[in-house]
């Protein structure tokens, strides 16, 4: 089954079903992005752990759920948003960053093919000296930009711009996640995981139709 599948455990589903009759799961490309509805599982009497499948989805999205009824309509709050268990370049490298002090993942409010901004209060302060950061590397890791590294030219950090070199081939839109690497470049830190995980085995779990008196299967 391709995509992933994401688990939800309903421990009061006595008291969920005298409001609602659905779990709703919403999906973003990023933490703090916009979320939209992909995923609707019935709830059942007496089925405490329900398995949604994202057909589209991966590891590296982001997901919450809420309890749903058509009539009214009416809705429960969010969970808090989550990612499905699993390990990815893409996680591997943002938990290093945080870990190392390496650096900082924001979301963009706008931008074009030469300036990402940001309101994040990390980037966008007149504390800061103009052309702070300048020659450390900035990665968009969603939209069209997505895995193309750049180095930056010049920092505003009144205005939470950053200005890069050389241009990117598209716009960058609010609510693109952009990696701030301040240590090194970010294709260092990709061969770096690249070459630990070669170190490493991984079992991965193939699904086979059996047939009767066959042995043996070619995976």
């Amino acid at each position: 089954m391709a995509g992933v599948d994401v688990y939800v455990t309903v421990e009061d589903i006595t008291s969920k079903l005298l409001t609602y009759e659905s779990v709703e799961l919403h999906r973003s490309d990023t933490l703090g992005g916009a979320y939209a509805l992909v995923e609707t599982e019935a709830l059942v009497a007496g089925t405490f752990y329900y398995t949604i499948n994202n057909s589209d989805g991966d590891l590296n999205k982001w997901y919450k759920y809420r309890f749903h009824h058509d009539t009214g309509p009416v809705n429960s709050g969010f969970s808090n948003p989550f990612r499905v268990d699993g390990v990815t370049r893409l996680r591997g490298r943002q938990a290093a960053l945080a870990k190392y002090g390496a650096g900082v993942v924001i979301v963009a409010d706008g931008g074009s093919t030469s300036v990402a901004q940001t309101a994040d209060y990390r980037v966008k302060t007149s504390l800061f000296r103009t052309d702070r950061g300048k020659g450390t590397w900035l990665l968009p890791t969603t939209g069209g930009n997505s895995d193309k590294p750049r180095i930056i030219k010049t920092t505003a950090p009144s205005a939470g711009q950053f200005t890069v070199l050389p241009l990117w081939p598209d716009v960058i839109a609010s609510g693109d996640e952009v990696e701030w690497h301040w240590l090194a470049d970010p294709t260092e830190w990709n061969n770096a995981l690249n070459r630990g995980l070669a170190r490493y085995w991984y079992v991965e779990r193939v699904p086979l139709v059996g047939v009767a008196n066959q042995e043996e299967y070619s995976l």
